[in-house]
């Protein structure tokens, strides 16, 4: 009998193999999932780059702000409590490896709000998101474009 931390693997449909229940096949080989121990690991990005190109403190509650304003315009509660929404985001933004920008917060807000089945919500933040791009004021265009003068 097997113990409960083995899995039957099965690759090409026959059992094949018992490995141990960190590990999946991901259609291209095994790969090790992280055991509850490297979660005390993942560090939370320290700063974020802006649209303008400025970088300031990461801080999640503008994270948790945006999401609930999304929903107040919406006039509901998600399904999903928003401190949950918020932190799936902060989770993925945590396991980057490169720096966190604007957009990629916003892509993994969009694909949060979609993963909770949140499609209204989606639709409503992209809109919001894409307004606030086209309103970046010209001087800070210019500070990310590189330009010294006004």
């Amino acid at each position: 009998m097997q113990s409960p931390d083995e899995v039957i693997h099965s690759s090409n449909g026959r059992l094949s193999e018992v490995v141990s229940a960190t590990q999946l096949d991901a259609g291209f080989g095994l790969v090790t999932v992280l055991d509850r121990a490297d979660f005390d690991k993942v560090v939370l990005p320290a700063m974020i780059v802006k649209r303008d190109g400025r970088q300031v403190t990461f801080d999640a509650s503008r994270i948790e702000h945006a999401i609930s304003q999304c929903f107040a315009a919406l006039g509901r509660t998600p399904d999903t409590a928003i401190p949950e929404l918020t932190m799936r985001v902060v989770n993925v933004l945590a396991a980057q490896r490169w720096p966190v920008t604007a957009e990629i917060v916003q892509d993994v807000v969009e694909l949060t709000f979609q993963g909770a089945a949140e499609f209204a919500a989606a639709r409503a933040y992209i809109a919001h998101q894409s307004q606030q791009k086209r309103t970046v004021p010209a001087s800070r265009v210019r500070r990310r474009a590189g330009a010294d003068t006004p």
